[in-house]
């Protein structure tokens, strides 16, 4: 693995690097980027707190850098689209019943899980935004899936 050290004072005028260019650090790219990397800390803040179903949840994270290696360039359209499939499999393997409107905070992992997935629904907004139109799918897929991981109460 390539060490990383970074560049003290490359960003102090407001640009960064994104795939070998500078660009402004308010652009969506970068603000999308910067979004899946707290939701990715907030899932590493749930793993911490629970044993159960770790493997899925790392698994989540695994996909975010991934989405995030995407929307920088670096991934191709092939991969994102296996990812798509995968989510759409698991959200029709659930079978979940809901009779009523969720409110959740009952317990901490569902709220938690409820968070992430209201996280992602503003990633998607970004993506449309930005005109990222497969990474947009992709976090409209995840969202799904992140309720449906908080109403079944698996962790």
């Amino acid at each position: 693995m390539n060490k990383f050290k970074p560049k003290i004072g490359s960003g102090d005028n407001g640009y960064t690097d994104i795939f070998l260019s500078r660009v402004p650090k308010t652009d969506l790219k970068i603000k999308l980027n910067a979004l899946l990397d707290e939701i990715n800390a907030i899932i590493g803040v749930l793993r911490s707190k629970t044993k159960k179903n770790d493997k899925e949840l790392a698994q989540l994270q695994k996909e975010i850098i991934s989405l995030s290696a995407f929307i920088a360039g670096f991934k191709k359209n092939k991969e994102l689209k296996s990812q798509i499939k995968t989510l759409e499999q698991k959200i029709k393997k659930e079978n979940i019943d809901i009779k009523e409107f969720v409110i959740f905070g009952n317990d901490y992992k569902t709220a938690v899980l409820n968070l992430i997935r209201a996280k992602i629904r503003i990633c998607e907004i970004i993506a449309w935004e930005a005109k990222i139109k497969l990474a947009a799918i992709y976090l409209n897929r995840l969202s799904d899936y992140a309720f449906i991981l908080s109403v079944s109460r698996r962790f």
